[in-house]
């Protein structure tokens, strides 16, 4: 599927074209004498840096960058860099070096290091603002400026200790916004993932809930999956770009696909320690996933509110679980650590696209709405009534009932009245359970006129308090919510 979200054709070489190729490069690093970081391709697996297994792009090539003398210390910038960033950061500033020696070639061909000055600089940020995208010209100009000055101060290039392009230059364009799937579209393509074959189907249905990098998905191990005392399930796996390891709870209905992909790996042909590994028992590539989600999307006709065809990016799927979770009003830093953010910055971007007359309108809502069995709201004014300790406490460390919640902390150990839920001062709930308490009510109703009528006053006069509790509760309830 191309950019247009069309299929394409890709032309293949033939098998002779191929092995001639192979046979070039072959000969070619035998007889290339010189320093792996003095060669004009670089390959990252052999120069031990840390590359992403899911992108087939594991070569750093330095024939971009024109200039003889500027392809030099290129070569010694990104040999400086490679051991402190990513594959993808260091390919993008030999990308972004690149762009400043196409700019060179075209105004000034014969130029050496020592034509680089403010007035030249200030040339390229106009020729920047003209060819390239704001957000690329901001990367361009700060990696052009970090290589000058670490030139100047490494002797790599003839270079004055001035700073050439200071901070009011650097162009800085509006903060991208999460570009989260519209439910929509998400409708579309549920309604037709049962026509993607596993494994396909499940890492799509992960994606859905759980918001991990694409890179981190296709990495997955097959022992990811992890339980706890109480039952509950972990998927467990390193984090790409905070480098640690994180376990995030899941649904049942995900850690059974977990479960039915592991057992299919273990039972394969081919011996691997992946959970979604390809034929070879290797990393499946990015690519890969990305034809066989917009190929599903071409075939269904999946379309946006625009009415074009919908070209899906499996990035999306993380936006819209960190959207989704600001609307729902999770505490920042907690999204922050789930979806492994290196700082509040990337987080906050969530929070921008929240509406905020509908979190006012969710207060509302909420305010008053908490009450107990005798029909009473419970105030929640004090130290802990933030917005953050309420959804973290009703939500998180909530002893969740069947028709409310339970106030006594889980560190008070257990509850010493089971099962007297509704005579109970600690009692809470709110609307969200009425209907269970009109049901429970009716029941209750019905016990004390059969107890009644067979002159059980024993069982009459227990449930008489239970039905006061119910009928405190219901009429409260529905005069809030109608």
């Amino acid at each position: 599927m191309n950019g247009n979200q069309q299929p394409s054709i890709t032309a293949r070489d033939s098998g002779y074209i191929s092995l001639l190729r192979q046979a070039s490069i072959i000969l070619a690093q035998a007889y290339d004498l010189r320093p792996a970081h003095e060669k004009d391709i670089w390959d990252l697996k052999q120069m031990g840096a840390t590359t992403n297994l899911s992108r087939t792009n594991v070569r750093l090539g330095f024939l971009i960058v024109r200039q003889e003398w500027l392809r030099d210390a290129a070569k010694l910038y990104l040999k400086y860099c490679l051991p402190l960033y990513s594959a993808s950061t260091c390919r993008t500033r030999v990308q972004s070096l690149a762009c400043f020696s196409n700019f060179l070639a075209e105004v000034k061909p014969k130029a050496t290091a020592k034509h680089i000055t403010r007035r030249l600089l200030l040339d390229y940020l106009n020729y920047l603002q003209k060819r390239v995208r704001p957000g690329c010209a901001k990367n361009n100009v700060l990696n052009l400026r970090n290589f000058l000055e670490m030139s100047h101060r490494e002797a790599w290039l003839p270079l004055g200790p001035e700073r050439l392009i200071y901070d009011e230059e650097v162009p800085q364009p509006p903060k991208p916004q999460p570009r989260y799937l519209p439910s929509a579209v998400l409708d579309q393509l549920n309604r037709h993932l049962n026509d993607l074959r596993a494994p396909w189907r499940q890492m799509i249905l992960i994606l859905q809930e759980c918001g991990m990098r694409i890179s981190e998905l296709l990495e997955l191990p097959v022992d990811c999956l992890t339980q706890d005392a109480r039952g509950v399930h972990y998927l467990r796996y390193v984090q790409g770009k905070v480098r640690r390891e994180n376990a995030i709870p899941v649904s049942t209905v995900i850690a059974s696909l977990v479960q039915e992909q592991q057992v299919t790996v273990r039972a394969g042909r081919i011996e691997s320690a992946l959970l979604f590994p390809n034929s070879k028992g290797g990393v499946l590539k990015q690519a890969s996933f990305a034809h066989r989600i917009n190929r599903l999307a071409y075939d269904h006709d999946i379309r946006g509110a625009d009415g074009k065809l919908f070209r899906f990016q499996a990035h999306q799927f993380r936006h819209t679980v960190g959207t989704r979770m600001i609307n729902l009003g999770v505490p920042h830093h907690i999204i922050q650590r789930y979806l492994g953010h290196k700082g509040p910055e990337m987080t906050s971007r969530y929070a921008h696209i929240h509406d905020a007359t509908m979190k006012d309108k969710l207060s509302e809502y909420l305010k008053g709405t908490l009450i107990d069995v005798s029909g009473n709201v419970v105030s929640e004014d004090g130290v802990n009534d933030t917005a953050d300790l309420q959804w973290f406490t009703r939500s998180v460390l909530a002893q969740a009932l069947t028709n409310g919640y339970c106030a006594i902390p889980i560190v008070a150990g257990p509850c010493p009245h089971p099962n007297a839920c509704l005579n109970c001062a600690h009692f809470r709930t709110d609307a969200t359970f009425l209907e269970v308490h009109r049901a429970e009510l009716h029941e209750t109703e019905r016990v004390i006129a059969k107890a009644d009528a067979n002159g059980w006053v024993r069982q009459s006069e227990m449930n008489a308090r239970k039905r006061t509790s119910l009928i405190n509760i219901v009429t409260t309830l529905e005069a809030s919510h109608g």
